[in-house]
């Protein structure tokens, strides 16, 4: 919250309680738990995000959804026109990780149905 200022990285959401930190690479331990490690997403997004069914380009932010996303509306105006924008606050130190979300995006873009 504190990193994104309290708004959803793709939409701008800005209701607390519709609002998900979520791990880019998946929490196995405490080394995962680093804000460059996590974007702070709004819950249906983190949810979509953790299903492998939403994805982060990792060459410039832009999100993508998978096919079966894309019939409701809202979830279609999101693909491939929106980026995440970076953390307002930490700077460098807790922009994503690259190479998080170039893993992350391997196994969006290479898993079935996508």
């Amino acid at each position: 919250m504190f990193a994104y200022g309290g708004r959803c990285c793709v939409t701008g959401c800005d209701v607390a309680e519709a609002l998900d930190g979520a791990h880019i690479d998946p929490f196995n331990n405490k080394s995962h738990d680093h804000p460059a490690n996590g974007l702070l997403l709004r819950k249906d997004l983190h949810s979509l995000f953790d299903h492998g069914l939403l994805a982060i380009d990792p060459t410039n932010g832009t999100v993508l959804l998978a096919d079966e996303c894309l019939s409701y509306p809202p979830y279609h105006r999101l693909h491939k026109s929106s980026r995440i924008v970076a953390p307002l606050r930490g700077f460098e130190a807790y922009r994503p990780d690259p190479g998080a979300l170039q893993r992350r995006w391997r196994r969006f873009r290479f898993s079935p149905g996508s």
